[in-house]
């Protein structure tokens, strides 16, 4: 009993402590209310089985500006090509720069098979309070 215990205490400790500083939102709108507080949307239902997005740095650069750096990784045995995004909020929740062209642009990454890929994007403002990257296959 006593060994299921502290198993469990050690897994609980191993998830607190995580990198993310919340859920990992599956395929959406990503204008909803929960893609809107979440670091990370998966904005095709796919996706889910397929990568892996690991917060690894959220901080301000010199400048003051929101700074954010994760980790993409694909799940898979093959090669795998998403997009990637990063929406900056302001302290009341209304995404900064999305005005027609000078909306965040998408990022096109290729992912190797197994393969990890840091991804780094920055706020273009002081205001920027908040994140949440988006990550979606290519258009076609």
């Amino acid at each position: 009993m006593k060994k299921i215990a502290l198993l469990l205490s050690g897994m609980t400790a191993l998830f607190l402590s995580g990198c993310v500083e919340g859920p990992i939102v599956p395929a959406g709108d990503p204008k909803s209310l929960e893609a809107v507080h979440a670091p990370v949307s998966l904005l095709d239902a796919d996706l889910e089985d397929v990568i892996a997005v690991d917060v690894i740095n959220v901080g301000k650069n010199p400048n003051g500006f929101l700074s954010v750096q994760a980790n993409v990784r694909n799940r898979t045995d093959k090669d795998v090509v998403v997009q990637v995004q990063t929406l900056f909020y302001d302290e009341n929740g209304l995404v900064l720069d999305s005005e027609p062209g000078n909306e965040t642009p998408w990022t096109t990454v290729t992912l190797t098979t197994n393969g990890t890929m840091p991804y780094r994007s920055q706020a273009l403002s002081h205001v920027a309070r908040r994140f949440t990257i988006h990550v979606r296959r290519p258009l076609r």
